[in-house]
């Protein structure tokens, strides 16, 4: 974990540096949608990705979802910036087997999901408006609704790592982001950890 949150800060130390004399926030809206390896475990304000740790218990179902996206964007310097996101996102489980038990397969699973993203841009090629590159940082939950044979509630942290690639072109910007969840803090009830592979589409005002 410690390693994690180094490379997290070394990285991400990098989008403050000075500010370019024409960079300014720009703001966007979009969406996104993919697909999820989702798994669950029982929590009691702490819990851990169950597919991370190997827990003996967990399952891990593929899940399906979509949802908004909304935030701000700079960049301060010539091809590094960050860019700051709100997103609301709904992921379907269509046939969850919940901590290996038979009886439970074939009950829906539903996350709702309301987070906050911090990512650094790192052009790899910039032409103009025209960009390239890959965007690296973290996500957390705001808050988590896990609606299935039981009810799992999450809210305020649960660290999660993002990486991806991304192209703009003028005020268009195709991004896709892997982001895998760790640990996360106040869960309760049966608690999901979605692993996500996620398109969007954004636009630029």
């Amino acid at each position: 974990m410690k390693k994690i949150l180094l490379i997290l800060t070394l990285l991400l130390s990098c989008v403050w540096g000075e500010e370019s004399s024409d960079s300014q926030w720009k703001s966007y809206f979009g969406v996104e949608a993919g697909v999820g390896n989702m798994s669950f475990c029982l929590a009691l304000f702490a819990s851990a990705n169950p597919s991370m740790f190997k827990f003996n218990r967990s399952t891990f179902d593929w899940a399906y979802g979509a949802g908004i996206v909304g935030g701000w964007q700079k960049y301060t310097s010539e091809k590094v910036g960050m860019r700051n996101s709100f997103g609301f996102k709904i992921f379907i489980d269509p046939n969850t087997q919940a901590l290996t038990e038979d009886r439970n397969k074939g009950i829906v699973t539903t996350e709702l999901n309301l987070y906050y993203a911090l990512d650094g841009l790192f052009d790899f090629v910039r032409n103009g408006d025209n960009h390239f590159g890959m965007s690296f940082g973290f996500s957390t939950d705001l808050l988590q609704l896990t609606i299935g044979h039981r009810v799992g509630f999450s809210g305020l942290i649960r660290i999660s790592p993002r990486l991806g690639f991304y192209t703009q072109f003028d005020n268009h910007i195709v991004d896709f982001i892997a982001s895998v969840p760790i640990v996360g803090f106040m869960d309760f009830g049966k608690v999901a950890y979605n692993s996500t592979f996620i398109l969007g589409y954004k636009y630029l005002f």
